[in-house]
C-alpha cells in the first residue's frame, strides 16, 4: 500500500471525528482495511465495488470526516501521529518484523 500525505490527512480527520478512546482502533483498522483492498486491487486488476480502490484515503473516506483544520491544531498533529503509528504497526506485522517495522 502506498501512503501519500493526502491519506494521512484524511485518515486524521476521519480520527478527529471519532472520541479520543476510539481513535487507535480505527486507525488500525483502515490501515488493515486498506492494505487488504490494495491485495484485492493487484491481485484481480480491478476496484473491489465495496471496498474501494487500495488507498487509505479511499477507505477514510467511507467514515465520517471532520473538515480540515490547520497544521498546528493539536488534535490534528496527533491524529496525524497515530495514522502513522497504525501504517508502521500494520507492516511491522505484514513484515514479520524483519525489516523492524519501517514505513
Amino acid at each position: 500500500m502506498i501512503v501519500l500525505p493526502g491519506d494521512v490527512s484524511m485518515a486524521a480527520r476521519a480520527l478527529m471525528a471519532r472520541p479520543a478512546h476510539q481513535r487507535w482502533h480505527l486507525a488500525c483498522k483502515m490501515a488493515r482495511q486498506a492494505d487488504m483492498e490494495d491485495r484485492y486491487v493487484k491481485a484481480y486488476g480491478r476496484v473491489h465495488p465495496r471496498w474501494g480502490t487500495g488507498s487509505l484515503m479511499s477507505r477514510a473516506s467511507k467514515e465520517p470526516l471532520r473538515s480540515e483544520p490547520t497544521m498546528d491544531d493539536p488534535d490534528y498533529a496527533a491524529s496525524q501521529i497515530l495514522v502513522l503509528l497504525a501504517i508502521q504497526a500494520r507492516r511491522a506485522l505484514k513484515d514479520g518484523g524483519t525489516q523492524g517495522g519501517s514505513v
